[in-house]
């Protein structure tokens, strides 16, 4: 039999291969038959009675599978009996039962609230349960920190299999820095089909097995690091902060295709989806990156920096016609100058010209080349997968407008980039309410009794936001603002001392103000 095998090496090789995938099969069927692992499941069972009654969403395989690169001691973090009872949820829905998951990145999960409930989807829950008396509305908070519609597609997938009536999406800012964006640490070389296939791979026992002895090595060789994590730091590359046309055509392929799947995912289990347009702050937020065009010489570089410092003391002036002119100036020698446009909205603000300076906060935005918020060709790729799959979408940004003075959409609604403020969340809840009333999303319009809707200041109250959780989210803004990558040390300031901790962050204060200083030198 050894001579037969001999001499036929090619069938050796596909016997041992054979024999080497059922081995590995075995091994994954007894973990499997074990229940190892199972805490790391995204979607927990609750044993603690004689049948399994409820679900819980598993902050633990987030962590796990998107972030155990980050340096921080996970063996202290992860729990050996993990229930999270703020995205809690029965496994047999209650008779007359409306179930919706809000899935996202951590404009869903609430960011920089701890209290989930702190989020759109809190206010979400209080409203409908105010305005629907005779319906018993189950919303489930699906929402996690620095996630691209890559992972979010992936939670899609798991969730879909919990009953829901309808799932709201709600993604797109993190598509350059989030787990496999363009310009993530973690990107696997931007191949989607390999990407995908290291997705699928975390449905595997032998898979995590092997991950989590990785995992406890990498965490024995680890440094005690009680700094909190700045996630923009550990997902963004240093060495390629910036996108070039390459990686926004990739990112929106890829945008444009994970989208379609859960689209496409909905419609076979005849699940209802609504996809959301993002919404981020506009007339108050910088770009962090101005950069001229490829061909635009250094001269000319020179030149637009000085009409801009022109242009910006005019404004200090009062001058905002000249400061306008001087800005034009500026964009005629290079369009995609990001600044140009930002500085321009300002002085169309204050001469109350709003239309034309939207327009150019718009192209501010889109422009920047740190895309740390969804530019208006992601946008338009949400707007038109909904035409083609017949997935009805939420404007976001028109429907906050709404409720915005002159229609502008800066720190009235967020705190800094793209997170929204207590005031931001209620009308993103209130906005979403009402796009299911006018489609009909959830039942006869005459069940709806918008009479019972209460006032903001109570709907605020419901929430659990209070005077520790206002000090909390402005400290955690602050730090945020003050490092890598936004060093806004002004308003990282502000926040700080609206937080009653500017005295505690004097190292980050003059690390900012020490970056400032190389820059200008």
């Amino acid at each position: 039999m050894a001579d037969g095998l001999n001499k036929n090496p090619i069938f050796s090789k596909c016997l041992l291969f054979f024999f080497g995938i059922l081995t590995l099969l075995v091994i994954e069927g007894a973990l499997r038959l074990s229940s190892f692992g199972s805490r790391f499941d995204f979607i927990l069972k609750d044993k603690s009675e004689n049948f399994i009654s409820k679900r819980s969403l598993n902050t633990q395989y987030i962590a796990l599978h998107y972030f155990s690169h980050l340096q921080v001691d996970f063996e202290k973090i992860f729990k050996s009996d993990p229930w999270f009872p703020d995205t809690e949820f029965t496994h047999q829905k209650k008779q007359n039962t409306f179930r919706i998951f809000l899935l996202g990145g951590s404009t869903t999960r609430g960011f920089p609230f701890t209290k989930r409930t702190i989020s759109y989807s809190g206010f979400l829950q209080n409203i409908l349960t105010d305005i629907l008396p005779n319906h018993n509305i189950e919303i489930i908070n699906a929402g996690y920190d620095a996630l691209s519609s890559f992972a979010v597609l992936d939670i899609f997938k798991r969730i879909i299999k919990q009953s829901p009536d309808l799932i709201i999406v709600y993604t797109g800012h993190n598509e350059f820095i989030g787990h496999f964006g363009t310009n993530s640490t973690v990107n696997l070389g931007k191949n989607r089909f390999l990407i995908k296939s290291i997705i699928s791979l975390q449905s595997s026992k032998l898979f995590l097995l092997t991950k989590l002895a990785v995992f406890k090595i990498k965490s024995l060789l680890k440094k005690n690091n009680s700094e909190p994590v700045n996630l923009f730091r550990a997902m963004l590359k240093k060495s390629k902060v910036s996108w070039n046309n390459h990686d926004h055509e990739l990112t929106e392929t890829n945008y444009r295709l994970n989208l379609t799947e859960m689209a496409t995912l909905a419609r076979n289990k005849k699940v209802r989806l609504v996809f959301s347009s993002l919404a981020s702050n506009l007339s108050d937020f910088k770009p962090l990156r101005s950069e001229t065009s490829p061909s635009t010489q250094d001269h000319s570089k020179k030149k637009i920096k000085t009409l801009l410092t022109q242009a910006k003391n005019l404004i200090k002036e009062k001058n905002f016609e000249g400061a306008i002119q001087l800005n034009k100036k500026a964009i005629d020698i290079d369009f995609n100058y990001a600044n140009s446009h930002y500085q321009i909205g300002k002085a169309y603000i204050e001469s109350s010209q709003f239309s034309k300076a939207k327009k150019h906060f718009k192209l501010a935005r889109d422009l920047d080349k740190l895309h740390l918020r969804s530019c208006s060709k992601l946008n338009s790729i949400i707007h038109k997968i909904g035409e083609e799959q017949k997935v009805p979408i939420i404007d976001m940004e028109e429907s906050l407008k709404t409720y915005s003075q002159n229609g502008m959409l800066g720190k009235n609604f967020f705190l800094e980039h793209v997170h929204p403020n207590i005031n931001g969340h209620l009308l993103m809840g209130e906005s979403i309410a009402r796009f299911l009333f006018r489609h009909d999303i959830l039942g006869n319009k005459k069940q709806w009794d918008w009479t019972r809707m209460r006032s903001a200041k109570d709907y605020v109250i419901m929430s659990g936001f209070d005077r520790k959780q206002f000090e909390n989210s402005r400290y955690t803004i602050g730090r945020l603002l003050l490092d890598f990558p936004f060093y806004q040390c002004k308003k990282g300031q502000q926040f700080l001392k609206q937080a009653q901790k500017l005295e505690f962050e004097t190292k980050l204060i003059n690390s900012c103000n020490k970056f400032h200083e190389t820059e200008r030198g």
